[in-house]
């Protein structure tokens, strides 16, 4: 790599860019924002002050010979990205880039409340079974890495596809280093099963209890 340009600047794309390898080199971006525009023009970035959900007016994009890092997320709603195609359009032999990465954003992050991962990306709801893949969420700090690896419920499957789910929990047990057990506050049955398999791994478990701000008396010394 010798030139990047960043489609989207979200949480993933500045992961990269403070990479080692790819923070000493010249870099440019897309923004539709004046003060992200200001803000990263001032740290060094060839900013292009444009959006790709404005076709007719975006400019020539600098793609020439650079790794390009498409992470800019679909528009809400719907079930096509008219952003990848107004990016494909702007790559001609005349401004042909050395490389291409496409980085999915749509489903990629664990949700911690905003504490550490700053994006909220995941699905968020009551019901039951709705995460159906493992979904990772990264955090990277000055001398650490923590890889949050959000998995579906345990359960006995009953059709191919929650053996599938059940696949995806026993593949993140596997390369886990520790394992944190999150339950219910109300939960009467803590899943025996999901107790047994983390159990089983001899990994060192750290026991959660979430909601416990709807406790009522000693719920949360009973748990």
């Amino acid at each position: 790599m010798d030139k990047i340009f960043f489609a989207g600047f979200g949480d993933i794309a500045r992961r990269i860019a403070q990479q080692p390898e790819v923070s000493a080199l010249p870099m440019a971006l897309i923004t539709r924002s004046e003060k992200k525009f200001s803000q990263l023009t001032e740290q060094g970035f060839e900013v292009v002050l444009d959006s790709f959900d404005d076709p007719e007016n975006l400019g020539t994009l600098p793609l020439a010979g650079r790794t390009v890092f498409y992470s800019a997320p679909p528009p809400g709603g719907g079930f096509s990205d008219p952003r990848v195609g107004v990016f494909c359009a702007q790559v001609s032999a005349e401004n042909l880039p050395a490389l291409v990465i496409y980085i999915s954003t749509s489903g990629v992050y664990g949700d911690c409340g905003g504490e550490l991962v700053d994006e909220k990306m995941s699905i968020v709801t009551n019901k039951a079974q709705t995460t159906r893949h493992r979904i990772m969420g990264i955090v990277n700090g000055e001398d650490f890495q923590i890889v949050y690896s959000d998995t579906p419920g345990t359960i006995t499957p009953k059709y191919k596809l929650q053996e599938q789910m059940m696949a995806y929990v026993n593949a993140s047990l596997e390369d886990a280093d520790l394992i944190l057990l999150l339950v219910a506050l109300e939960d009467k049955n803590d899943s025996p099963e999901m107790i047994e398999m983390a159990l089983r791994t001899r990994l060192p478990i750290i026991f959660l209890i979430n909601k416990v701000d709807l406790r009522k008396g000693s719920q949360v010394e009973d748990k």
